[in-house]
């Protein structure tokens, strides 16, 4: 039995926290930490991760090596290579696996467990396996049962090019494992079969890696002794971070005051023990691990000059490309191609239509080819129990709700009660009104409309302007009449009175306009008699 040696590059987000050990009394304020260096090359620092004392928390600190060109981010001083730190309580972790395979080896063991056993591996993870003439057997790392197998065949290199076209891994030189239920850590066991291989594919090296986008096969890879290092840094397993000092919030909250991370925002427990922090589902923006720095960023004022246009999709208002475009960070969008593009792991979509009339994003699942092969803007959400725990584990109590083909979405979890009387109420324009909106059952907050017989954008000043329904063909059989909010059809032989606001007989209207056209005339005779009478006695 052979111990396979393991490359790890781990990505670590900004609401990471595995908090052995808590240094002072509770979070520290933006404030206190403003002496400490906010990046390493292109990567941005945010605690609790930190260089220099007092500028982490214990068990964060990372390092920055300015030997390299970009200088480059690693924590503390292991190898591990930070890469980007995202707000979002979640870890992109490039795990990678190199197995040289000896004639006279015939199982080889690979093992990993999270630090601290911090990391949660989602189920919608998988473990890709290059190789040949092998069995793959996952086990679960706590109580070593058997979770997950797989088989990597292979055969002549004509008959390989032809299964593998389209890059599938379908057992064919590559095959794959997935995790039933989220671990913070594996077992792996190959097991070379009794194949008989051709000479080109006979104990050629097995690589393996984690990943939660889909992977296009190669030959190429498969013959080669190592992966590609750009395929491994595009194909990054998706982890959700957790607490583990304690098995969940009560007992954080209860047992030592001084260790609890979330003292200013939402404690969330893990389903497999722990704990995570997060801002509430009315906040976007802010650290859930810092003093008082969840906030609400809801921008009801874009700037001027905002792209609103990807290819034929319009981006209107409160969605948007760039920073300050849009209102929140969740109505970020992203535009590759002429697509408009969202990221929702362990998948990408293609947004098509934003109708916010109705409330929704029309979306189209990208293909596994499009999706491996695509730019994107990565939106990583998580941690709230209102919007981005449903983005990334299909929970139903969220903004963002998920139905086929079509997405409803809120502003905020608020009532349309409680929204008027905040100061970031989203429904600006005039002639507009609220709405709210449910998932199912479930409430997930407001959104904004038009009223009827106005159309436009609601969330913008005099966004929503009135319908000139009498431009539609055919609507009205006789004379059509507009005014603000409505209109009205007339039959032939009728007009509009706009005073009474509706129809009247054209012959009625005739006689009264005769007799106003009389008795104004009559008046005016009499007014000129008796003038001229005034004048001749004088």
């Amino acid at each position: 039995m052979v111990i396979a040696t393991m490359q790890l590059v781990v990505v670590w987000s900004l609401a990471s926290a595995v908090m052995l050990v808590a240094s002072g009394a509770g979070p520290p304020s933006a404030a206190s930490l403003a002496h400490c260096p906010k990046t390493c090359g292109d990567v941005s620092i945010s605690y609790p991760f930190g260089i220099g004392p007092g500028c982490f928390r214990q068990g964060f600190e990372v390092t920055c090596d300015r030997t390299t060109r970009p200088w480059k981010l690693f924590l503390g001083n292991t190898t591990a290579q930070v890469t980007g730190l995202y707000p979002a309580g979640t870890v992109l972790a490039s795990i990678v696996y190199t197995i040289p395979m000896s004639p006279d080896v015939g199982a080889y063991n690979l093992s990993w467990q999270s630090p601290g056993r911090n990391l949660n591996i989602e189920s919608y993870n998988y473990f890709a396996f290059l190789g040949c003439g092998i069995g793959v057997y996952l086990f679960h790392p706590d109580t070593g049962d058997l979770v997950g197998h797989c088989t990597s065949k292979c055969s002549s290199m004509e008959a390989m090019l032809i299964a593998t076209q389209g890059g599938s891994c379908n057992g064919m030189g590559c095959c794959t494992v997935t995790f039933p239920v989220p671990f913070r850590g594996f077992r792996v066991t190959i097991v070379k079969n009794n194949d008989t291989l051709p000479q080109r594919f006979s104990n050629i090296t097995v690589k393996a890696f984690l990943s939660f986008r889909p992977y296009k096969f190669s030959i190429t890879d498969l013959l080669s002794d190592k992966i590609n290092a750009s395929i491994v840094g595009a194909l990054p397993a998706y982890l959700s971070i957790v607490i583990a000092d304690q098995p969940n919030c009560k007992r954080a909250q209860l047992d030592n005051k001084t260790q609890y991370a979330c003292t200013n925002s939402n404690c969330v427990d893990v389903k497999n023990g722990g704990y995570s922090c997060a801002c509430s589902g009315n906040f976007d923006g802010g650290n859930p691990y810092l003093l008082d720095d969840c906030k609400q960023e809801y921008n009801p004022t874009p700037k001027t000059n905002c792209s609103r246009s990807c290819g034929s999709t319009y981006i209107p208002f409160p969605f948007g490309l760039e920073p300050g475009c849009f209102a929140k960070t969740r109505f970020q969008l992203s535009c590759a191609s002429n697509r408009t593009l969202i990221a929702i792991p362990p998948a990408k979509y293609e947004v098509t239509n934003i109708s916010l009339d109705e409330g929704l994003l029309y979306v189209n699942k990208l293909s596994e080819s499009e999706d491996s092969n695509t730019n994107y803007l990565s939106i990583y959400y998580g941690g709230s129990d209102y919007f981005g725990q449903q983005l990334v584990y299909g929970l139903e109590k969220s903004d963002l709700s998920e139905e086929y083909g079509a997405w409803s979405w809120s502003v905020t979890n608020l009532t349309c009660e409680s929204a008027k009387h905040n100061s970031t109420y989203a429904c600006l324009s005039t002639n507009s009104e609220c709405l709210g909106v449910k998932h199912g059952m479930i409430y997930i907050g407001y959104r904004c409309k038009c009223s009827p017989g106005f159309e436009g954008n609601p969330y913008v000043q005099n966004g929503c302007t009135d319908i000139d329904e009498c431009l539609i063909p055919n609507i009205c059989e006789g004379t059509c009449y507009n005014f603000q909010g409505s209109y009205s059809c007339c039959p032939h032989g009728m007009s509009f009175d706009p005073v009474r606001r509706k129809c009247t007989s054209s012959n009625r209207q005739n006689v009264i306009l005769g007799i106003t056209v009389g008795i104004t005339s009559g008046f005016g005779v009499l007014l000129l008699t008796l003038t001229a009478i005034i004048l001749v006695k004088r």
